[in-house]
């Protein structure tokens, strides 16, 4: 551990002797951009969110987007800037509880925000696959009890990261925040169950409900065309048969009887025979007749 230490402190040296160090400062914009981007876009979204209407109660969608904003919101304001002392101090100053507080609450927004994704996604899921009783699931009760779950299961989740980041003293009375584990088992069985949990299974969950929603939706529209072709045969036959059963029926009308005493009949039957000619056209190019 003195070595790392060592080694840490000598690659802060090379970089104090350029200010802050190029590859710092940039880190710094970064962090910068992201703070300000941040903060303004969940802001905004929390704001609209928010505001609830008189009457109205909020949607189950609504209230998970509030509940993902809020965590990233958090991890900007409570993380972020602490986060950034790095890369300007050469040893760490802000004491014990700052460091183990932020690098447990952004394991706690990250776990918050990829759950309320997946619960997003078992949403999505409900209302379009089982609309029929969505209805009776997908409630503001139930999504603000889902809220809760998940705020515990992330701060329990996460509280090892809590226990075993420290602060540490070098020999030249440097200071640093690291995460340092006794048993290395551990630490990889953590690591491991977090990856699971907290990646695999949520990546598993909200690939099964959108492929389930898009399956569902891939039928449905099928079904929709299935349905507008029968519609165009059935509209196909009933102009077939007002066109030529009318033309069929004038040449028979037109033979037996003198022609030149009826010329007022021959206008609808002309007037007729130019509508079929542009219904047809229209049937073969396969457009809507009702445009």
């Amino acid at each position: 551990l003195e070595l790392v230490f060592k080694g840490a402190m000598e690659n802060e040296e090379r970089k104090l002797l350029f200010g802050i160090g190029t590859d710092n400062f940039i880190s710094l914009l970064v962090f910068g951009l992201i703070f300000t981007l941040g903060v303004l876009g969940n802001s905004v979204v929390i704001t609209v969110l928010a505001r609830s209407k008189p009457g109205k109660p909020r949607g189950t969608t609504n209230i998970f987007i509030l509940n993902l904003s809020i965590a990233d919101l958090s991890y900007l304001l409570f993380c972020i800037p602490f986060q950034s002392t790095v890369y300007i101090l050469p040893s760490w100053v802000l004491g014990a509880f700052i460091c183990k507080f932020i690098h447990y609450f952004f394991t706690v927004s990250m776990l918050v925000s990829i759950f309320t994704l997946s619960a997003m996604s078992v949403d999505r899921y409900i209302a379009i696959v089982h609309s029929r009783k969505s209805s009776s699931i997908r409630v503001a009760k139930y999504a603000l009890i889902g809220v809760v779950v998940i705020w515990i299961i992330s701060l329990v989740m996460a509280a090892p990261i809590m226990h075993y980041q420290n602060i540490f003293h070098s020999s030249d009375n440097y200071t640093f925040c690291w995460e340092v584990w006794p048993d290395q088992t551990q630490k990889k069985i953590y690591v491991v169950c977090t990856f699971v949990f907290g990646y695999v299974l949520p990546l598993l969950l909200i690939s099964f409900c959108y492929a389930k929603v898009l399956n569902h939706l891939h039928k449905k529209l099928r079904n929709m065309s299935k349905k507008s072709e029968a519609s165009k045969k059935k509209v196909g036959v009933i102009y077939f048969f007002r066109c030529h059963f009318g033309s069929v029926c004038s040449n028979f009308y037109f033979f037996y009887i003198d022609s030149t005493e009826h010329d007022g009949l021959m206008l609808p039957v002309e007037l007729m025979s130019y509508d079929c000619v542009i219904t047809e056209s229209h049937l073969r190019e396969g457009k809507d007749l009702f445009q």
